[in-house]
């Protein structure tokens, strides 16, 4: 019955990029990306756009996770099995 609310594929999407991002794996990468740039003495300012939008966009999605999770619990909350 609520399972539609689940299934929006931006909604899959935005679990599996955050999945992604917060694993070990792309703790590796980000530190091999910063000690090479440093490395490469490549411009600050711009790494330093490049991870504010990183940034933004993480909290955007972290947000728009939040948001579906309590949408979530009110439909369940409203529709429970037993009737009540």
């Amino acid at each position: 019955m609520w399972r539609h609310i689940l299934d929006f594929p931006p909604d899959r999407w935005i679990d599996k990029t955050l999945v992604g991002m917060f694993s070990k794996p792309s703790l590796s990468v980000h530190t091999i990306w910063f000690v090479c740039w440093f490395a490469l003495r490549l411009d600050i300012g711009l790494l330093t756009n490049i991870v504010s939008l990183e940034a933004i966009y993480i909290g955007i999605l972290i947000g728009i996770q939040q948001l579906r999770h309590h949408r979530t619990v009110l439909h369940l909350t409203r529709h429970k099995p037993d009737g009540k």
